[in-house]
């Protein structure tokens, strides 16, 4: 099924190209007398011959082919669930696609034509009505069209190939374009066959329109050729009904033409599938699947993002209330921040109990004796003026230092014990607080 869209698709690129070439030489060949009347009419049936062959075999293809395939899969997937997956089938909608560019090409072609005959000089006014008839003819297949891509979008699939879905409404809108400026056209004529006015939904066609560039927007990998046709029909739409059909903008997407023939060149084993359920090759597209493109985040969901974190009042507010009362989410985090500040607490406590150690034991012999000498009584001189002292005066005098030591430590030691209370007193801000400045200082 891959090689034949690539097929197809090459094929209406060349019918249509040939049609453009050729169309000097064969209204050449048409001769506006009442006598060559057959003659003509049979001209173009000639013309359109391979054309319409061509959307015979699209259409052929698709009905006795990709339906019936699609369908075998849907109950196989039924009867072996675990074995056969569910997949979104895009073909019939590509199938379709294609013949909706038959039509176009061939609507186009009868246009041009028929603008030629009408110009024409035929005393017999022969020439003219069958310009007149193909004019009425392009009228009513251009209507008919606008049905089939409505039909084609209320297909619940089509939403999960935005691909597709872009392609169809645009088409869409070029057939309803079409069918005005035709319609406008037999106004001017002053057709005695008067057809129906069309009542052209413009609304409806603008909002298919902003839906197509709502998916240029997130997909612009895939769909940025399509941007200058929006930006067409936009201005198409907005002007008045013009007769001239040449106004009308064209449907092109280089993108999609590249991934349409890149169908062709799949290779077997690599099969696989997306998000969206579509199968693909994985080594013909390593890029993701062609049916849903590359979809991109848009500018102004990346300045929501981002600015979800530029509040800072309401943060601090959030998590002072997160303080007042923690939520269960909360619980973990307050309960670790809380272990590290009694634990950095506890390790300033132990630093301190070794400061005053070491201060303790730091007391050398000769501090003890300075100590000691203003409590040498005066009668404890000697006839050398030499203070006796006895080992009881020395003992006194160590015992003064120890107590004087202890009790300094005690007091140091209330201190920290004080501190230590304080610290399980605060909240866990606090804490926090101090234990970020303890990191600070070392």
């Amino acid at each position: 099924m891959g090689r034949k869209i690539q097929r197809y698709t090459r094929t209406i690129e060349v019918t249509k190209n040939g049609l453009d070439e050729n169309l000097d030489s064969f209204v050449d060949d048409i001769r506006p007398n009442p006598l060559a009347a057959k003659q003509n009419t049979a001209h173009l049936i000639r013309r359109y011959r391979d054309i319409l062959k061509l959307q015979k075999e699209i259409a052929k293809f698709r009905d006795e082919v990709v339906d019936p395939t699609q369908r075998c899969l849907a109950e196989l997937h039924d009867i072996f669930p675990s074995i056969i997956g569910s997949y979104k089938l895009m073909f019939r909608l590509h199938f379709d696609v294609l013949e909706y560019r038959v039509i176009n090409v061939r609507i186009v072609d009868t246009l041009k034509l028929s603008d030629y005959l009408l110009q024409l000089h035929d005393s017999s006014y022969g020439v003219q009505r069958q310009g007149l008839k193909m004019l009425e003819f392009a009228n009513k297949e251009s209507t008919a069209c606008v049905g089939y891509c409505e039909d084609a979008l209320d297909d619940p699939v089509v939403k999960s190939g935005p691909c597709i879905e872009s392609e169809i409404r645009l088409l869409q809108i070029r057939f309803r374009l079409l069918a005005k400026s035709t319609q406008s056209k037999l106004s001017e004529l002053r057709a005695e066959a008067q057809l129906e006015p069309q009542s052209a939904d413009d609304s409806r066609l603008r909002a298919s329109l902003d839906a197509v560039i709502d998916i240029c927007r997130r997909l612009p990998t895939t769909h940025d050729g399509f941007l200058d046709t929006v930006h067409e029909f936009a201005k198409a739409l907005g002007q008045e009904g013009s007769s001239d059909f040449r106004t009308v903008p064209n449907v092109k997407n280089d993108t999609v033409r590249k991934i349409e023939k890149s169908w062709g060149m799949h290779e077997v084993g690599f099969l696989t599938t997306c998000g969206e359920s579509h199968l693909y090759s994985a080594k013909t597209f390593p890029e993701g699947c062609p049916d849903c493109g590359k979809s991109v985040t848009a500018m102004d969901d990346v300045y929501r993002q981002s600015s979800k974190y530029l509040f800072e009042k309401q943060f601090l507010a959030a998590m002072n209330a997160g303080d007042s009362k923690p939520t269960k989410a909360t619980a973990n985090n307050t309960t670790t921040s809380t272990n590290a500040c009694e634990t950095s607490a506890s390790q300033e406590i132990i630093v301190q109990n070794a400061v005053i150690t070491e201060r303790s034991r730091a007391v050398t012999s000769e501090e003890r004796v300075l100590t000691a000498v203003p409590t040498i009584k005066p009668g404890n001189v000697n006839e050398f003026g030499v203070a006796n002292l006895c080992v009881d005066d020395c003992d006194n005098a160590t015992k003064n230092i120890s107590k004087e030591a202890a009790q300094k430590a005690g007091h140091e030691q209330s201190q920290v014990d004080n501190k230590e209370g304080s610290i399980k007193d605060l909240t866990n801000e606090e804490k926090f607080l101090i234990a970020m400045r303890g990191i600070g200082k070392k």
